[in-house]
């Protein structure tokens, strides 16, 4: 605990001269704390050019081996033919590929899901709620609240409220519902019929449409499932005895009888079954479509419980087999793929692969990716630009104001790294005979004029260099004694990823210099804070030394005889 002082018998500003001396004695932690943030500020910039070397090593990883270098590009004459991909070891040339069928998918079709409604079945429960209002038969009107029965053989009904109607309105025409095939027939005894939907869609869902004659039946039979409701209120082809499973392609799918049709689709779609099965609501049937082309085939069983297959009416589907690719390469003669992708081994090209879309014949034709060569120089241009931009800022002398200075202008580790790198970069591997390309400066890379780094001023030299002479530029970046990629490579490791590399190095003795001088301020704050607390102490004592003086001589001046 500090002692107050605060000369009040002295007359000295006690308070004050502790905190100035204090604040004398704390001028040498002041410039160690300088010098630590110099310090850090310092280790903060080395590690900024270790991440930019190591960046810059990363970059040279895409033209550091030949293999890098086997960059290919495909290009088709008739893209609507299908679509080609190449790797590195796809060779330069073209070919003609003519399509003359293109794999299909293998689908397998249910027969009608749902039971053939009964005549006794009302309007609401077979068409839902959709169906009530008017619709018209030759301008006659007719309306269902969907109470109706289909057909209860008396006016009351569908079709004795629909006949009714139209013998009402004097028109000779009639409509029967065929309770065995789900099928409403409209037949008129001359004039042509004239169908027409006002609120209700009876006459959609039914299928009956105008076709300019005296008879309109309905284009499919009746009674649909509702994909979103519960199974087990369904009027499907069969009643579902229980909860169980069904097996697609060897794969058991779960299911309860509390699901919806759509659930269970979706469960069998997003299985290892490898088909995508779907209700088609105007067919009445469920469809399992291969999610592979070709000519594979699709298996449907109940599981160990359950009867789905009988109750969707699986049991009397039909398979139509996909149909496979066949194809020609150079007009010879023809082959055939499963499905519509046609591998190197299919078309006999090494690493080609061509996905057919539609019959036809296109010219496929191979090339060095020029571009794609091209681009990973630039990117590597870049990003040796970068790095040697970020070492200049951090080492450059302002000879006209030091303070302009980089960072790190006073350490020196780095003063020569610039240099180095640009050597590398543009150093001269050893010719081969005749060589025509032995140094950065053939492929149109060249040295700026006022800093280290380069720039690719003739675009043209370089494509050129790779398009003819691809096999030199290989050896200028990959050779393993002056190569640019190892030149620079080599750099880096003595300067950044080395085993005692000049950075790490660095930077361990800036660790222990800042661990130096934190050891140092607080040492040097211990000693400090006790000669704050020694002058506290004095100051007090001096204080209580006056005021007994001060007492004293009160005593003694009242103790004098009076004059």
């Amino acid at each position: 605990m500090s002692i107050s002082v605060g000369g009040f018998f002295s007359g000295l500003d006690t308070s004050s001269i502790v905190s100035q001396l204090t604040a004398l004695n704390r001028i040498p932690i002041n410039l160690l704390e300088i010098e630590k943030s110099e310090l850090n500020t310092a280790d903060e910039a080395y590690g900024f050019v270790d991440s930019s070397l190591e960046s810059l090593k990363d970059k040279l990883s895409s033209v550091d081996d030949a293999s890098d270098f086997d960059l290919r590009t495909v290009s088709t004459s008739v893209s609507t033919v299908g679509t080609a991909s190449v790797t590195s070891s796809a060779e330069v040339g073209s070919f003609s590929l003519e399509i003359t069928q293109v794999a299909t998918a293998s689908t397998f079709t249910s027969g009608k899901s749902s039971a053939i409604p009964a005549a006794t079945d009302t309007v609401s429960n077979v068409f839902g709620s959709t169906a009530v209002g008017t619709f018209t038969i030759n301008n006659v009107e007719i309306t269902l609240d969907g109470t109706e029965q289909l057909d209860d053989g008396a006016s009351t009904g569908l079709v004795g409220k629909i006949n009714q109607a139209l013998t009402d309105a004097g028109e000779s025409i009639s409509i029967a519902y065929a309770s065995g095939t789900g099928l409403f027939t409209i037949t008129s005894s001359s004039q042509p019929l004239i169908v027409s939907s006002g609120t209700s869609d009876f006459l959609q869902q039914a299928q009956l449409f105008n076709n300019a004659s005296t008879s309109i039946t309905s284009s499919n039979s009746i009674g649909r499932i509702n994909a979103s409701s519960a199974l087990s209120g369904q009027s499907l082809a069969a009643s579902l005895t229980s909860s169980g499973s069904i097996v697609i392609n060897g794969v058991e799918v779960s299911y309860t009888d509390t699901d919806t049709l759509q659930n269970v689709l979706d469960r069998i779609t997003l299985s290892n079954a490898g088909v995508a099965a779907s209700y088609d609501n105007y067919n009445d049937q469920v469809i399992f479509t291969a999610k592979d082309r070709g000519s594979n085939s699709i298996t449907v069983a109940n599981g160990t419980t359950g009867n789905l297959v009988e109750a969707l009416n699986l049991n009397s589907g039909t398979l139509a087999v996909g149909q496979t690719t066949k194809f020609k390469v150079d007009g010879g003669a023809e082959r055939e793929s499963q499905d519509q992708t046609l591998t190197e081994l299919e078309l006999g090209k090494n690493g080609v692969t061509f996905n057919a879309i539609e019959t036809g014949t296109t010219t496929l034709t191979t090339d060095v990716d020029v571009t794609g060569i091209r681009n990973n120089i630039e990117s590597l241009i870049e990003q040796y630009n970068g790095t040697q931009n970020l070492v200049d800022s951090y080492i450059r002398i302002d000879t006209n104001d030091i303070t302009n200075s980089g960072t790190l202008s006073a350490e020196g580790s780095l003063t020569f790294l610039p240099q180095e790198l640009r050597d590398a970069f543009l150093s001269t591997i050893n010719p081969t005979s005749g060589a025509s390309i032995v140094t950065a400066l053939d492929l149109g890379i060249e040295s700026n004029s006022d800093d280290n780094t380069v720039t690719l001023s003739d675009s043209t030299a370089l494509e050129n260099a790779l398009r003819d002479n691809l096999d030199e530029v290989i050896s200028l970046f990959t050779d393993f004694e002056s190569g640019i990629a190892n030149a620079i490579e080599n750099t880096i490791e003595a300067y950044a990823t080395g085993i005692e590399n000049v950075i790490e190095n660095r930077r361990e003795a800036i660790d222990d210099e800042i661990q130096r001088i934190d050891d140092e301020i607080e040492l040097t704050e211990a000693r400090v804070e006790a000669e704050r607390v020694f002058l506290e102490s004095q100051f007090a004592l001096l204080e209580q030394t006056q005021a007994q003086t001060g007492a004293f001589g009160s005593i003694l001046s009242s103790s004098l005889p009076p004059t």
